[in-house]
């Protein structure tokens, strides 16, 4: 299921979630969903969305990319209301389980 880029650029937008990190303009972040997309499709990264189990709902992004010779960088950005609820352990978790089958 591919989410629209609206809610994509909401959570990256929002000021709270964003409060360690630089808010992209919307041309900065069309250009990173093309990337990302790009890169997912050649193989060196692994983006992930992370969607609500009950409402469906995007409520964070999160992957790895591979930086070179075999290391991968992990990331993760999760909606400030979605924050210090556990899902940042369950996207981990998730996340290495992915890594170690490739």
């Amino acid at each position: 299921d591919v989410r629209d880029d609206e809610a994509y650029f909401n959570l990256y937008a929002d000021a709270e979630t964003m409060a360690f990190l630089n808010i992209p303009s919307e041309s900065d972040f069309k250009y990173r969903r093309k990337m990302n997309r790009d890169k997912f499709v050649d193989g060196s990264a692994w983006p992930v969305d992370v969607i609500h189990q009950d409402s469906g709902k995007l409520i964070g992004v999160s992957g790895f990319r591979t930086i070179e010779n075999g290391e991968a960088e992990f990331g993760i950005i999760i909606a400030k209301s979605y924050q210090r609820r556990g899902f940042l352990k369950q996207i981990w978790a998730a996340c290495l389980n992915y890594a170690a089958t490739r």
